[in-house]
């Protein structure tokens, strides 16, 4: 069963917020609470909200604007991890925040590369992003 809640002029579906929560890894699962109360997530439902919106046009389908919504937040996610990070040692352990930002983009790039996969081969009917095609013969 999923809700959806009036914030502003949008409605939050929490099944696509989900959805990008888990191509993002947003998901709170290191928390005593799971997340569940969205205190432990990096991105606010409202900021995920907007990736939603801002892809909205861009796929056919709601898990496909999902993963382009996540493929933003990433995007997103890795610029403020280059900025921050940088390159820094601290008590013999060192960080890379271009080589984490890479890999955040690489994902990101490989969430694109699945909507675009999946927009250029329609789906198989019968699925819910199919159509159903009966064609009636008599016997």
């Amino acid at each position: 069963m999923s809700f959806s809640f009036l914030l502003g002029d949008a409605v939050l579906d929490t099944r696509q917020v989900a959805r990008v929560r888990n191509h993002t890894g947003d998901t709170g699962d290191g928390t005593t609470d799971g997340g569940t109360e969205g205190r432990d997530y990096f991105l606010s439902d409202e900021r995920i909200l907007g990736f939603l919106d801002d892809e909205a046009e861009n796929a056919a389908t709601e898990k496909l604007i999902a993963k382009l919504a996540a493929a933003a937040a990433l995007d997103m996610l890795a610029t403020n991890e280059a900025y921050v990070q940088k390159v820094q040692t601290t008590l013999g352990e060192s960080t890379d925040g271009a080589a984490t930002a890479k890999a955040i983009r690489d994902h990101a790039n490989s969430l694109r590369r699945q909507v675009a996969d999946a927009q250029a081969s329609p789906a198989p009917l019968g699925t819910p992003d199919g159509a159903f095609n009966y064609t009636l013969h008599r016997v």
